[in-house]
């Protein structure tokens, strides 16, 4: 029954994704451009949230199309990789997802999209299960972003904040690829301690 639920949502929402937009039949839902790495929340209509992503390399595409999130754990580690993948929420029950990662500026992944830490705890504590996802576009070849030298920003606020936080957690800048990179060693992420409830 856990599996049959999940598989439904994707069913309903891409068959309803058939005949008109999203935003006719979804109040809220997210929305990923493989073209920028980009993911947008989209709610009545209007982004109120959005951050910059790491989808799959070429060898490892992140597919296209409409997806459902099916579930989510906050300190959840990869039973392909054996690395952790925080805020890691499924997508149609498969083995793709999105999570906090290492974005280097361009499509890096083994096919899941990648995000900084605090935009990737902004989007889990924000999203339900049964959220619609609409994956769209083409990513482009490291090589193209590389010569055409189009790389983002790192976060300030992940330096300032997150580093204190979250061990493991920073930015730096990458000098052979002269990209800025919003680093992420998963092998030495520790997370943050559960809250414990004070004794009655």
């Amino acid at each position: 029954m856990q599996r049959i639920i999940p598989a439904l949502l994707t069913l309903v929402f891409f068959c309803s994704g058939l005949s008109a937009t999203p935003e006719q039949h979804h109040k809220k839902f997210i929305r990923v451009d493989l073209s920028c790495q980009k993911a947008y929340v989209i709610q009545d209509g209007d982004v109120i949230w959005e951050t910059d992503l790491s989808s799959g390399r070429d060898s490892n595409p992140t597919p296209t199309g409409n997806y459902a999130v099916t579930d989510k754990h906050e300190y959840w580690v990869s039973t392909i990789y054996n690395i952790p993948m925080p805020y890691f929420m499924r997508l149609s029950s498969g083995e793709m997802g999105m999570h906090a990662g290492w974005l280097p500026g361009f499509p890096a992944s083994h096919g899941c999209m990648r995000m900084p830490l605090d935009k990737a705890k902004e989007l889990f504590e924000s999203t339900e299960v049964g959220t619609p996802v609409i994956i769209e576009g083409k990513a482009p070849p490291m090589e193209e972003v590389l010569q055409a030298n189009q790389s983002r920003k790192a976060s300030a606020h992940l330096a300032k904040n997150n580093s204190k936080l979250f061990r493991g957690a920073g930015s730096s800048f990458n000098r052979a690829t002269m990209f800025p990179v919003i680093y992420f060693d998963p092998m030495k992420y520790v997370p943050p301690k559960p809250q414990q409830n004070p004794p009655n």
